[in-house]
């Protein structure tokens, strides 16, 4: 296991933390989903669509080009990757997006990184709580738990449109009441890292997921793999 342990002042308290998390809020994609596979080509849609529009110019796009958009709710990744598009053009590129991921999602062609059911098994069983926070639409994450039943594991599923497309960290301060304390955030993106710190919990950086060189540096912990939870959080062996 390869775990970090940074030095930044306003982080998890190791020293003080008399128990560890109770509770896990769990990002998806780039932290349990491996988006990408299903990600890029829709994106590439998109991208088809709006060259038929006379709104871009053809062009082939890199995979990790179209990495660093994973994860951002899609009216902040509209909003910032082409600001110039007029909001009716943006809703329909997105919803291209949405639409062709579920039919992937329908056709068999998502995947989880390895070991993520057993992993999460693991921490259910271990009596955790297991809350997944993603900032995507409701239709794709229903669509996702009807293909992997990730209600088995998660206390609950929540969807960030189900939020109005709130920022994580504020979605976090509403859901930490429903649950014991402590808590650690898991994700693969700034944005988790600081939702997580801004609810003063335990953040765990996902290093396998879709972070830029330098994104996780604020993180409590970071991980190489899924796997490694088992060891910070159980003293259960995967």
């Amino acid at each position: 296991m390869n775990v970090f342990v940074p030095k930044a002042a306003d982080g998890w308290d190791f020293e003080r933390a008399s128990q560890p998390p109770h509770t896990l809020f769990f990002d998806y994609d780039g932290c349990l989903h491996n988006s990408l596979k299903i990600y890029a080509p829709a994106f590439r849609a998109a991208q088809y669509f709006l060259v038929e529009q006379g709104l871009a110019v053809p062009r082939d796009w890199a995979d990790s080009e179209i990495q660093p958009w994973i994860g951002l709710p899609p009216t902040d990744m509209w909003q910032r990757f082409r600001p110039d598009l007029a909001p009716d053009i943006a809703r329909q590129a997105s919803q291209i997006i949405t639409d062709h991921m579920l039919q992937a999602v329908q056709n068999g062609r998502a995947a989880l990184y390895p070991h993520t059911e057993n992993v999460l098994q693991t921490l259910a069983a271990q009596g955790l709580n297991l809350v997944l926070v993603s900032h995507c639409k409701n239709a794709y994450l229903d669509a996702h738990n009807r293909q992997f039943h990730l209600d088995r594991y998660f206390k609950q599923l929540i969807a960030s449109e189900s939020y109005g497309y709130q920022d994580k960290a504020t979605i976090l301060a509403q859901l930490k009441p429903q649950y014991p304390g402590p808590y650690a955030m898991i994700g693969d993106r700034a944005s988790d890292i600081s939702a997580g710190r801004a609810n003063h919990m335990l953040t765990i950086g996902c290093t396998y997921g879709y972070a830029a060189p330098g994104e996780l540096d604020q993180a409590d912990l970071r991980i190489r793999s899924l796997t490694d939870l088992i060891e910070i959080l159980t003293s259960t062996p995967i």
